[in-house]
């Protein structure tokens, strides 16, 4: 859905675009696509931000959806249920959103365009040498007993992308590797194939769809 009308100008003026549901805009220092999702609630609003590493016009999502909501006190955690009523934000305080976006907002997004941290991030999530460890200071709530640490296909998929990112390609292969060859998706695909030829390629239809919405691609 689209954001109310202040939040609206707010992130066009940012630089997203507009593409139900997503708004968006490209990091070119990245080479990753950032993107804010508005859902209505009973409740009120849920507010998501998500990145998404280039294949074709969609993308592949790489951050974790365990701290991809963000609440109003600042928090990023993961999308709340109906019983955590201060989780949701009230659509007619436009101001309050734009703030919190423009501030947490942005911290989070930076967060999720830092391959370092976020390797670390999955580090934390799957690696069995890192059972011990603490989650990184920037996400306390990947402490809390309902964070499931293991390893998943989505999560060796995301930490292969950043990893990739990094230019640490072998090491991401290896991870690639992991995934039963019948979950391996197209995105996957396009990763690996990234990792092989030891460049990110963004592919010229995802700038031109990006164009196509208003978003800013440089």
């Amino acid at each position: 859905m689209k954001a109310p009308a202040k939040v609206d100008e707010y992130l066009r003026a940012a630089g997203f675009g507009y593409a139900k549901p997503y708004y968006l805009r490209h990091n070119p220092r990245q080479k990753l696509d950032e993107s804010w999702l508005f859902g209505k609630e009973v409740e009120g609003l849920v507010i998501r931000a998500m990145v998404f590493y280039p294949e074709g016009k969609s993308g592949v999502g790489v951050s974790p959806m365990e701290v991809d909501c963000l609440y109003p006190d600042g928090r990023a955690a993961i999308q709340p249920d109906r019983s955590v009523l201060d989780a949701f934000w009230n659509p007619k305080d436009a101001d309050a959103i734009v703030s919190r976006l423009s501030g947490s907002g942005t911290e989070l997004m930076n967060h999720f365009c830092d391959p370092e941290l976020m390797t670390r991030v999955y580090s934390f999530l799957i690696d069995p040498a890192a059972r011990d460890t603490t989650a990184p200071a920037e996400f306390p709530e990947l402490c809390r007993p309902w964070v499931n640490r293991n390893s998943t296909p989505n999560r060796l998929s995301s930490k292969a992308a950043y990893l990739t990112l990094m230019g640490r390609f072998d090491e991401a292969i290896e991870l690639l590797a992991r995934i039963p060859p019948k979950l391996f998706s197209s995105g996957d695909r396009k990763i690996l194939a990234d990792a092989q030829s030891r460049h990110v390629i963004v592919p010229p239809e995802s700038l031109a769809y990006l164009r196509g919405v208003g978003a800013r691609v440089t």
